[in-house]
C-alpha cells in the first residue's frame, strides 16, 4: 500500500504539463512495480488467505473492512489507471521486477525472524522451500507481467485505439478553442 501511495503522489507531479522526462520516467516504472505489486497481493491474498484474516478479526467490523480495503483498494485503483491511461508496459522492464521481489523477500525473512511467526502460513523461512516458493512466485508472475505488456501494447496502440485517442483529443482541443474565442468575443474558428 506504501508503494501505491507513492505513486500516485508522483502521479499528482507528472500530470502537470512541465513535469520533467525524469518524473516521467519515474511514473512509468512506479507504475509498473505497483501494478504488479498489487497484482500479486490481490492474487495471493485472496486465493490462500482472505478466509484465515477474516477468522483472525473475530467479528471485529473496522478489521473486517480492513481486511477488505487493504487488499482490494490499492488494486482497484492502480488497474483502473491502468484502463484509463494510456500507460504500456515495456517488456524490458521485466529486468527491475527481480530485484523488487528480492527486495520485499529479504523484508519478509527480516520480519519472521524478528517476530518469531510468518507472514504468509506457507512462507515460514526454516527450510529451503521458501526461498524455492519465493523463485517459483517470481517467475510466474514475471511470466504475468510479460503477458500483461502483450496485452497493453494489444490495447493501447493498435491504429484503431490511437485513431479513437487522437479523435477525443481534437474534439477537445476544439472545445478548448471554442471557450477561449467566445471568452475572447472573437468569431469562431474551427479546426480541420
Amino acid at each position: 500500500m506504501a508503494m501505491t501511495t507513492i505513486y500516485f503522489v508522483v502521479v499528482l507531479f507528472a500530470m502537470r504539463s512541465d513535469a520533467s522526462l525524469t518524473l516521467l520516467a519515474a511514473h512509468h516504472m512506479l507504475f509498473e512495480v505497483t501494478l504488479m505489486m498489487n497484482f500479486v497481493t490481490v492474487s495471493v491474498y485472496w486465493s490462500s488467505m482472505h478466509s484465515d484474516s477474516l477468522l483472525e478479526t473475530q467479528g471485529d467490523m473496522l478489521k473486517i473492512i480492513n481486511c477488505y480495503w487493504a487488499h482490494m483498494g490499492p488494486g482497484f485503483s492502480v488497474f483502473m489507471n491502468f484502463a484509463l491511461s494510456d500507460i504500456v508496459l515495456r517488456p524490458s522492464h521485466v529486468k527491475a521486477l527481480p530485484l523488487v521481489a528480492i527486495a520485499y523477500a529479504y523484508n519478509d525473512y527480516l520480519c519472521v525472524t524478528a517476530n518469531g511467526k510468518p507472514s504468509y502460513w506457507f512462507m515460514d523461512w526454516v527450510d529451503w522451500q521458501t526461498p524455492a516458493l519465493y523463485a517459483l512466485f517470481t517467475s510466474v508472475f514475471l511470466m504475468v507481467y510479460l503477458g500483461m505488456c502483450h496485452v497493453s501494447v494489444q490495447l493501447k496502440r493498435n491504429p484503431l485505439a490511437l485513431h479513437r485517442r487522437q479523435q477525443k483529443i481534437d474534439k477537445l482541443l476544439d472545445e478548448v478553442i471554442e471557450i477561449d474565442q467566445k471568452n475572447r468575443g472573437r468569431p469562431q474558428k474551427k479546426r480541420k
